[in-house]
């Protein structure tokens, strides 16, 4: 791996500091005293390729700043080799990689609006996981007692009936706490996706994407002079509570599911169940049933595959289709229904990818769902698979649980 020396090298001798002939769609540039430095059409991408690269060459610095805090202040520290066009040494790199980790870790508080949401209690905080849920105007004053300062009525402006969820962030970088957080939010959306197990319509949980109730109207003009119109509401009408005893369910798994997602220590099974939740949940969000029955399919991929570069195959496929069935089955019948039932859904999987087939039944999407919905609630909840803490553990688990027959 290149050292960061190397990288900040790229940033100086991409810049230029002549007037350029014309302005590219791709460019930035800075003022040095009476000096514009640009970086533009390729440079641009040498910059911006530059930038990110130094980045990773730290992870501590990956973790609390974000790739545009980064930016600004490496070209703030190097301004004068980039206005002298000189190169630097290790040293000054190393001074430049100090100064921004001698900078202290503060722990945010990342709040935004939540949408499409009740709580029965608007007086007490709901907790799901990491997550904070709550009603303004009743807990106002717990984020000023925070900052030990009266906030300003304009910073909750058209906050007074919303509800607003919180997430703790440890950072350098105000700009990386965001970040951070709102990589958080959109998991703990297609969560709850995932626990209502219902495609977005009806009900909508959103903090970042969220469409809301709207009305579509299309007009019609006939050749008969004749025209016409047509309205109709779309999206979410009906507001969820979020402090029911159902997004807890002991007997369902909720109530694990929401340990794991605020867990930092997680087994690669509880990591890979986590992450067929999500793309469950963003199957369930998905408008489009061609691309939902997809992403479903990758959650019962991530749950079955040994490692991330497998293709699926034969062999990859049986795997699918005779460890779901042995999970969900309960007698020998039930699983072979299982199995076959899988094989067919994955041919169209295969038609999808490989040939482009538009056309998705509304009946096989619900199939796949099922299935892979109830596989991951079965990994929550059963007691035996619990235990398991790798896909090896698993797959040895199922293999015992094929050949445990009796003797002919």
């Amino acid at each position: 791996m290149k050292k960061i020396t190397e990288y900040l090298n790229v940033i100086i001798s991409s810049a230029d500091i002549s007037n350029p002939s014309g302005q590219e769609l791709a460019s930035t540039a800075i003022l040095i005293g009476n000096q514009t430095v640009h970086w533009s059409g390729d440079n641009y991408f040498k910059l911006k390729g530059a930038i990110g690269d130094a980045l990773k060459t730290d992870r501590d610095l990956v973790k609390s700043y974000s790739i545009k805090t980064f930016e600004d202040e490496a070209i703030k520290y190097l301004r004068p080799h980039i206005q002298s066009q000189t190169t630097i040494n290790d040293s000054i790199a190393t001074d430049f990689k100090n100064l921004l980790i001698e900078k202290p870790i503060i722990r945010f508080r990342v709040v935004r609006d939540i949408h499409g949401i009740a709580l029965k209690n608007i007086q007490t905080i709901l907790t799901l996981g990491p997550y904070d849920i709550f009603h303004f105007e009743s807990h106002k004053k717990v984020y000023e007692n925070i900052v030990d300062v009266p906030l300003p009525d304009m910073l909750w402006r058209n906050s007074s009936k919303s509800f607003l969820i919180s997430y703790s962030v440890e950072s350098r970088d105000q700009q990386k706490a965001i970040e951070v957080a709102d990589i958080s939010f959109e998991k703990f959306e297609t969560t709850i996706s995932f626990l209502m197990g219902l495609p977005v319509g009806e009900f909508e949980v959103g903090i970042l994407n969220y469409s809301g109730w709207k009305v579509q109207r299309a007009f019609l003009f006939g050749d008969n002079r004749g025209y016409y119109d047509t309205s109709n509401a779309v999206g979410s009408m009906q507001q969820v509570t979020l402090d029911q005893d159902y997004f807890v369910n002991k007997k369902l798994g909720y109530d694990r599911l929401w340990e794991l997602v605020a867990s930092t220590r997680l087994t690669e099974i509880e990591s890979k169940t986590l992450l067929a939740i999500q793309w469950i949940g963003y199957a369930l969000r998905d408008p489009n049933i061609q691309s939902a029955f997809m992403k479903v399919a990758i959650s019962l991929e991530i749950i079955f595959t040994y490692h991330e570069k497998e293709i699926i195959n034969p062999s990859i496929l049986y795997r699918i289709s005779e460890g779901a069935a042995l999970i969900l089955g309960n007698n020998a019948d039930e699983r072979f229904e299982i199995e076959a039932d899988i094989k067919k859904l994955y041919s169209i999987r295969s038609s999808i990818a490989h040939s482009g087939k538009a056309n998705v039944h509304s009946s096989d999407y619900y199939s796949i769902l099922k299935y892979a919905r109830n596989v991951v609630l079965k990994l929550l909840s059963n007691k035996r698979l619990v235990k398991i803490n790798t896909p090896e553990q698993l797959f040895k688990k199922l293999k015992k649980m094929k050949y445990s027959c009796e003797a002919i």
